[in-house]
Formats: structure tokens, C-alpha cells, sequence
């Protein structure tokens, strides 16, 4: 089926190290097979849609987060440019002096989502009572641990509701499963869940006749997606350094800009650009 095509890549967090398609080299970067671009992430989907619209010459590849240095990794692949969703790998790469321009691109709405059967009772209610809500009643609430964007969303989520230890609901249930993975569990079993919009769309576009899990309302919470111009290459490629500083530039404008806004997946436009 599509849909376990399409969550192979959730198993861990966004970390996309992207650049041009042409490169020589063991760190070069290549053309995406369809195959390939199946087993992406949507933000992935769409940071590959940008650079085949605008090819430059800078190498591209994929690193994982979880690297224990994630400095030393970055600086060993002698990337141009990094698009980074992890803001925590964010501030080690700068502090170890290894960006020479950060600026954010796009953003992600974190949402929350429920079993369509209650949507009219949630209908009227903010998120944040909406979390109250669920906590009160006693309701099914998944908490997914392999998303630390998630995690820190719950954690303000709750504290906006009042709730000081979600954990005491008994049904509050630690899924260690990938987001997409874990949307169709939440929706077998009726419950509740903050998800980013472009997985939640993802998710529904499994569905052909609709699913039983639904929005129920923005958190007003977002999360972030970075360009960053990295400093490895300035000193010994020049012209990898200004292919890279090119495409930044082109990704301010109002094309990437259009390519971004349009971008859908499950009747969902889940990103929008940075202001």
C-alpha cells in the first residue's frame, strides 16, 4: 500500500542536508528516483521540489539527527547548505562556528487531532480547553516520544490547559511510533493527538473514503524549517559557496514562495512560508 511507502522516513525526525544534483565526489549529491521520493517525508518532498526548480552545483545528502557529534558530522560531509527542522542541532551547529547565514523558510502547523465521532462536541472549543477536555474526561490522549517538535508542542499544550500531570489520565498512552504510523492506531482506537499538519496529511492521504481521525482545531503552535549556509565550503570552493549563496537567494523569492504555499498532500497545504 501507499501509505507504508511513504512512512518509511518518519522512524526519525527531519534532517535534510540538501544542495545541487550534479556534484563529483563520494558526499555528492544526486537525482531522487521515483522510488526515492516515495519513501520521503513530505517537508522532503517539497525541499526536493525547490532545489530540482532552481539546480545548483552544491552537494546534497542526508544526515541523521541522532548522531552523537552532530557538528563533526556536518563538518566531515563539507555540505553548502543545510535545511534543518531541529532546533537544538540548530544552536550546535552555530556555536561551533559552522553556519555563516541562518534564515528560516518554512513553517508547519501542529494541530489537534481526534475521532471524527466527537469533532461536534469539540467543534466550539479552543485547543487549549480542548486539552483540558480530553485530560477531564478521561479521554484516550497518544503522546509521541519520537518527535521532540511534538513534545515540546505537549508540554506548552498542556501547560496552556492547566494540566500539570497528563499522566495521571489513564489513558494517556507513550507511543514510541513514527508519526504517520501512529495516526492510524490513534484513529482505531478514538483518540487523541498533537500532530504536525503535513503528516496528518500524509496520513490522510491513505484514506479514499475518510478516516475516523480528524482535525479538531490549530494550536497556534509551529514548527520550523531553516535554510543555513554552512562556511566549509567558502574557503576551498569558491563556486560551490556562490551557487549556494544563489539558491538561497532564490528561495527568499516569490517563486520558491509559490512552490511552498501550493505544495499539498491529502487535500492539505501544510506548509506556508516564513514571515
Amino acid at each position: 500500500m501507499m501509505y507504508k511507502k511513504l512512512t518509511l522516513v518518519l522512524l526519525v525526525p527531519l534532517f535534510i542536508i540538501l544542495g545541487a544534483r550534479a556534484s563529483q565526489g563520494a558526499n555528492s549529491g544526486r537525482p531522487l528516483n521515483a522510488a526515492e521520493i516515495l519513501a520521503r517525508s513530505p517537508a522532503h518532498l517539497l525541499l526536493f521540489k525547490l532545489s530540482a526548480s532552481f539546480p545548483s552545483n552544491a552537494a546534497w545528502m542526508n544526515i541523521s539527527p541522532n548522531e552523537e557529534n552532530i557538528a563533526a558530522a556536518v563538518s566531515s560531509s563539507l555540505c553548502d547548505i543545510i535545511f534543518i527542522d531541529n532546533e537544538d542541532a540548530l544552536r550546535k551547529l552555530e556555536e561551533a562556528g559552522l553556519l555563516r547565514e541562518t534564515f528560516p523558510l518554512f513553517t508547519e502547523d501542529i494541530i489537534l487531532a481526534g475521532p471524527a465521532s466527537m469533532k461536534e462536541t469539540f467543534a466550539h472549543l479552543s485547543a487549549d480547553n480542548a486539552m483540558k477536555a480530553v485530560y477531564d474526561r478521561g479521554l484516550k490522549f497518544f503522546k509521541l516520544e519520537r518527535n521532540v517538535t511534538l513534545e515540546t508542542a505537549e508540554r506548552e499544550m498542556w501547560r496552556r490547559a492547566g494540566v500539570k500531570e497528563p499522566w495521571n489520565n489513564k489513558q494517556y498512552i507513550e507511543s514510541s511510533r513514527d508519526d504517520v504510523t501512529a495516526l492510524f492506531q490513534i484513529g482505531d482506537e478514538e483518540a487523541f493527538a498533537l500532530i504536525g499538519e503535513a503528516s496528518f496529511g500524509e496520513f490522510s492521504a491513505s484514506y479514499r473514503d475518510g478516516s475516523a481521525l480528524v482535525k479538531m482545531s490549530d494550536t497556534g503552535i509551529k514548527k520550523t524549517y531553516y535554510t543555513c549556509l554552512t562556511n566549509m565550503s567558502a574557503a576551498y570552493r569558491p563556486e560551490r559557496a556562490a551557487s549556494a549563496d544563489k539558491l538561497a537567494e532564490w528561495l527568499r523569492g516569490g517563486e520558491a514562495g509559490n512552490i511552498i504555499s501550493s505544495f499539498a498532500i491529502g487535500g492539505v497545504r501544510p506548509f506556508k512560508t516564513a514571515e
